[in-house]
């Protein structure tokens, strides 16, 4: 069984993540879970001295998820790191408001480093680097960002930049929306010293950025099938070109940016224009179900059925404001 505890303002287990982390460090091996209230500011963490096979996981508590709203849900202003090796850390339903300069997740260090960072469903802001995953390692770590919101990072969106003297790292970046608001880099990757290093970015938008998808190093990353991807203009070289694209306004694929409402408009080019990922996840960053052709970025649309009016035997025409006798309109209501 788990160990879970809350995180609250008052009456809960912990009132900071710091404490948390403190109490748990320490401890024998186990899947440490804190489950997070919103309304109050969660403070920073940093993992370190945790033993050998233990987990941690920072998620928002039922009922207080962000859904893709950037003043909702549990939150933490300061930053997430895990320099412990071969701790494996989850971050779900969260957000993370770094402002100024640093990192809101990092995952840094050196040696033996047999682990995964798994973000879902989160909304990052602020900070030089919205996620970076670097350091020297002797196994592959990982860091998966699903499903989320990446916003203003002042120089990377997502920085993956590691030297492995054997085995092989990954970074995912699938189904994120990566706006830099005049940020260099949405995603930088750089591999050094040895090849197998991984980056794979599918079903993404980068929009803001001086580039949106960039690989240094480019003989020792693995692009990994990278595509369905999304940019205003074609920069960088780990877009991918399998339904790709490219010059694409931001002001036409969101609802409203000015007011971090990243949902897709109607008409939206990013609309069912991605490809399936189901079998690594099936929902969205409003725990809305992705179904049938999915989306690009962090919002799943759900289409609706069209329905056909018929009257008298005939199909009312789409658009008709004015129908006639003939259209038999007199046909009641239903719920719909």
């Amino acid at each position: 069984m788990p160990d879970i505890s809350t995180i609250k303002a008052s009456d809960g287990d912990y009132t900071t993540l710091a404490a948390w982390e403190t109490a748990k460090d320490g401890l024998s091996p186990d899947d440490y879970i804190a489950e997070c209230d919103s309304g109050f500011d969660l403070g920073s963490v940093t993992f370190s001295d945790w033993p050998f096979g233990s987990t941690a996981t920072v998620r928002a508590a039922t009922g207080h998820e962000n859904f893709g709203d950037f003043t909702a849900g549990a939150y933490i202003t300061g930053g997430i790191t895990c320099i412990e090796p071969n701790l494996s850390v989850t971050i779900q339903d969260m957000r993370i408001n770094k402002g100024g300069s640093g990192t809101a997740i990092a995952r840094n260090g050196s040696g033996y480093q047999d682990s995964t960072i798994l973000i879902n469903r989160c909304i990052i802001t602020g900070g030089q680097f919205g996620v970076s995953l670097s350091g020297s390692y002797h196994a592959g770590p990982k860091v998966y960002i699903y499903n989320s919101i990446i916003q203003g990072a002042t120089d990377y969106g997502v920085y993956y930049d590691v030297v492995v003297g054997w085995a092989t790292s990954e970074c995912r970046v699938w189904n994120c929306t990566i706006d830099g608001d005049g940020a260099d880099y949405a995603v930088y990757a750089s591999g050094e010293n040895s090849t197998g290093h991984v980056i794979s970015v599918k079903n993404s938008v980068g929009v803001r950025n001086t580039t949106d998808f960039y690989v240094s190093n480019s003989s020792n990353i693995n692009e990994n099938g990278g595509g369905y991807n999304a940019v205003e203009d074609f920069t960088g070289s780990i877009f991918g070109s399998t339904g790709s694209l490219s010059s694409q306004a931001y002001a036409s694929m969101f609802e409203d940016v000015a007011s971090d409402d990243y949902s897709l408009k109607t008409g939206s080019n990013l609309i069912e224009a991605g490809t399936d990922l189901s079998a690594t996840f099936t929902t969205d960053i409003t725990g809305a179900t992705r179904s049938g052709t999915w989306s690009i970025g962090a919002y799943a649309v759900v289409l609706y059925p069209e329905i056909n009016l018929v009257g008298n035997g005939e199909n009312i025409s789409n658009g008709d404001t004015t129908p006639s006798e003939a259209d038999y309109t007199d046909f009641g209501s239903v719920n719909v």
